[in-house]
């Protein structure tokens, strides 16, 4: 097979690949503490990332009003791509390739949209106003999708993911896909409720 038709064929799996993600039936995972709901492909599992901050850290960034970046993320995972007995509620970081979502009130929240809610950067995903940065980590990198969700006056939702996934192969994940589905389905909901 020449190298074309080889790029081809696996151009054409990533496809439908990305569209089976898409076209599952959806579960749906719901904050109240933060007042939204989303939903996001079946083939996925919504976790928590490992703490691996020591206690001392933890004090220091409670003493200044801080706290650890992934403290309040969700980490959605592929179940096929999880390993056999992995627990849902200590995910290790960067060791698969995963959606996050982070929701962010007050200075990080100010931070973004001060900052990071540039023109150059709005778009519009499934009827909502978006920022989608060009790479993440820089606003440059090439190694995940990042976009910012503004969610009322007070919330903003960060939402990255790994453009390839951790296997030999390094293989496109299609994430920004599933990501842009997620925020089509995004909902206000009453806090607490």
């Amino acid at each position: 097979m020449s190298r074309r038709a080889a790029s081809l064929a696996a151009a054409a799996l990533l496809v439908s690949a990305s569209v089976g993600l898409l076209a599952a039936a959806p579960k749906t995972y719901r904050s109240a503490e933060w007042g939204f709901e989303f939903a996001y492909p079946d083939q996925f599992d919504a976790g928590r990332y490992k703490d691996t901050l020591t206690p001392e850290h933890q004090a220091r960034l409670r003493e200044t009003g801080q706290e650890s970046a992934f403290a309040h993320a969700i980490a959605l995972v592929e179940l096929s791509r999880l390993r056999s007995g992995a627990p849902l509620d200590a995910l290790p970081v960067g060791e698969m390739a995963t959606i996050t979502v982070i929701p962010a009130r007050g200075q990080k929240a100010d931070f973004d949209r001060r900052h990071l809610f540039r023109k150059e950067w709005e778009t519009t995903v499934g009827g909502r106003t978006v920022y989608k940065l060009p790479g993440y980590p820089g606003p440059y990198g090439d190694t995940a999708f990042y976009y910012l969700l503004p969610l009322g006056d007070d919330v903003v939702v960060e939402l990255f993911a790994h453009r390839r996934h951790m296997d030999q192969a390094r293989t496109d994940t299609g994430y920004d896909r599933v990501i842009e589905g997620i925020i089509a389905t995004f909902q206000i909901i009453a806090p607490g409720g």
